[in-house]
């Protein structure tokens, strides 16, 4: 029986064994060291950074405002040649119902050939032959209203809906009998063609030949809307 007794207090004393080695498990928990947990870094970050970039300044921002203002259209016929070309004012606007009804300036120069360039911008509305002589252009400008060049041999390229700027060349002059360019202005009121003088000045009387079809005018009356012919260009005597 002190045997049995023996036995039974070793399997008491053995279980007691296992049960208390974990105890130093608390050794790991109580260990955590302060010098991993970076607790004074924060104060190396670089908050004052920012401050370093340049902000843009209002001189540099309003930069669309410094473009200029484009100036408006100021519209005006210009010799259909080049600078220097010589010329004289041949027959002009007629203004007597009862004359031949010429319905534009011509310019006679020496021979054909001479050059001749577009006296103002616009846009090709018709291009062909005159029955008259050589071909013919009208152009419409920017401003609402034509002009026609006639009697000229046309440059390559030419064609209706083409823009053509002024001093650009369209052509020499070609006319069989006495060389001269033909030049007229037209305007469009109500849906009616009217030839005017070149020469005439804004606030005038002016005899207008009103287009009734197959090559036929007849007199209208009116005051001159605008001026066609630019500053330093030759007037009529």
């Amino acid at each position: 029986m002190k045997r049995a007794f023996c036995i039974i207090l070793c399997f008491f004393f053995a279980s007691c064994t296992f049960t208390v080695a974990p105890t130093p498990t608390a050794t790991f928990t109580a260990t955590p060291t302060s010098t991993a947990t970076p607790t004074s870094t924060p104060t190396a970050t670089p908050t004052a950074t920012p401050t370093n970039i340049p902000t843009p300044t209002s001189t540099s921002t309003p930069t669309a405002t410094l473009r200029p203002t484009p100036t408006p259209k100021i519209c005006g016929l210009t010799l259909p040649f080049r600078p220097g070309t010589p010329f004289r004012i041949g027959d002009r606007f007629d203004t007597e119902p009862d004359s031949r009804r010429h319905v534009g300036v011509d310019l006679l120069v020496n021979q054909n050939g001479v050059e001749v360039v577009a006296p103002e911008d616009g846009r090709i509305i018709w291009i062909g032959p005159d029955p008259n002589g050589g071909w013919g252009i009208d152009v419409m400008t920017p401003c609402g209203w034509a002009y026609g060049v006639f009697h000229i041999a046309p440059a390559p390229g030419l064609a209706e809906g083409k823009w053509v700027r002024r001093g650009q060349y369209l052509g020499t002059v070609d006319f069989p009998d006495k060389p001269h360019v033909h030049l007229d202005v037209k305007i469009f009121e109500k849906g009616d063609l009217y030839f005017v003088d070149i020469f005439a000045q804004e606030g005038e009387t002016c005899t207008r030949w009103k287009f009734i079809g197959q090559g036929k005018v007849e007199p209208a009356y009116g005051l001159c809307s605008k001026g066609y012919w630019l500053g330093g260009s030759p007037q009529y005597p």
